[in-house]
């Protein structure tokens, strides 16, 4: 191990004497590949220009411009993974103990050296660096390997809820896909990756019960469920006086609803209800001290209408193209937050719909929401399939880039 980490990964040398760059070159180089610095600031700009090249680094306390203990600060804040030694050719306590302190030092050495014990010196941190090198690595494939189980678990435990709630509800493989499209699950999993390692079996078997649980009991509504032709504008003034008044399942603040009397849609009141107060909390709990909400209607066309949930937040910043709103925070994982929002799409879906997470404004943050206004009949379930697979690599395209 030490031979291949030797002929790899080379030893950076920053020294402002010129004699001692030559002598360290013409002892060391046929151990180790050297690159040596005549200051703290030449050897920074190896260190930015290459830092995967460097295993170790050795760097003289007193340069001028910047000391050596300076330039093992920033290596350790920036390249933690470069094992640092200090030397100097005084005696300096403060230096010694700042060194492992600050700098994270490996070894703390006083000049002159003893060129053989050095040499075992510098060869015991190119293996120690070698070593965690490696051990980081096999951190990182059993992580992955495990996510990747995970992943594909919380996949099959979806597509179990799409099968079970198929008896009472259409197109659920639809909403699947509609929700995967948007859910971003794989770079979800790897953000947090930490968060998901540190908790028990238990914990996860529980909170997964609980995700469950709470799933089923949103779709309650859909038992004997008639539909008819309903008043969206009736049902949001329902929730937003509940809400108003303290009691339902709606906790944020309705300010506004802006609903035509006149925009109706073939569905079920009570369904409708449901689905726009999971909306209504989700973007409530995304607000933080904002917890107030709107909800805006429109005819899309004679086929289609609209509802428009959102809130006045400044917006739901997220650097991918998947909508904060859907990555609850994994330390909560499975959260009852993503359970909550995925029976919405599946009630939006049922009524030939889709929901769609806008993360700024002026439309958002919220949710669009997009209805049937006539009759909904359910799609053949192979078509079904066919566009939950495609989502699930439009996914797994958007992570990987």
């Amino acid at each position: 191990m030490t031979d291949d980490g030797n002929k790899k990964y080379k030893i950076l040398y920053a020294d402002d004497e010129l004699q001692a760059l030559k002598y360290f070159k013409l002892a060391y180089q046929g151990d180790f590949p050297v690159i040596t610095a005549h200051s703290a600031a030449e050897a920074w700009k190896v260190l930015q220009e290459s830092p995967d090249e460097i295993g170790v680094l050795v760097a003289d306390q007193r340069m001028p411009g910047e000391t050596g203990l300076s330039l093992m600060q920033k290596a350790h804040t920036n390249y933690p993974q470069i094992v640092r030694i200090l030397t100097t050719a005084y005696s300096d306590l403060e230096s010694a103990v700042n060194a492992v302190n600050v700098g994270g030092a490996f070894a703390y050495v006083t000049k002159p050296w003893d060129m053989g014990n050095f040499q075992a010196l510098l060869r015991r941190a190119m293996d120690y660096f070698v070593v965690r090198l490696e051990r980081d690595r096999l951190l990182v494939e059993t992580t992955t390997a495990l996510l990747e189980t995970v992943k594909g678990d919380r996949l099959l435990g979806m597509t179990s809820l799409a099968a079970t709630a198929a008896e009472k509800l259409r197109n659920t493989v639809f909403a699947l896909a509609n929700f995967v499209e948007q859910a971003d699950i794989s770079r979800r999993m790897r953000s947090e990756e930490r968060n998901f390692t540190s908790r028990s079996v238990f914990d996860l078997f529980q909170l997964a019960y609980d995700s469950v649980r709470r799933f089923h009991q949103h779709l309650r509504c859909a038992e004997d469920a008639a539909e008819s032709m309903e008043s969206l504008s009736e049902i949001a003034e329902c929730v937003a006086g509940e809400a108003r008044d303290g009691v339902g399942e709606t906790k944020a603040k309705i300010k506004e609803v802006r609903v035509p009397s006149d925009l109706r849609c073939y569905a079920n009141k009570r369904m409708l209800a449901k689905l726009i107060a999971i909306l209504a909390n989700r973007i409530a709990a995304m607000g933080g001290d904002n917890r107030t909400v709107s909800i805006y209607g429109e005819e899309l066309s004679q086929e289609k209408v609209s509802l428009r949930i959102v809130s006045e937040a400044m917006g739901w910043i997220d650097e991918s193209p998947c909508p904060a709103a859907m990555p609850a925070p994994f330390s909560d994982w499975p959260t009852r937050l993503d359970t909550d929002l995925l029976a919405a799409f599946f009630i939006a879906n049922h009524f030939g719909g889709s929901v769609e997470a806008l993360t700024l404004p002026p439309k958002g943050p919220g949710f669009a929401v997009e209805l049937n206004a006539n009759e909904t009949v359910a799609l053949g379930l192979d078509v079904q399939r066919e566009r939950f697979f495609a989502a699930i690599r439009r996914a797994e395209t958007r992570s990987e880039g």
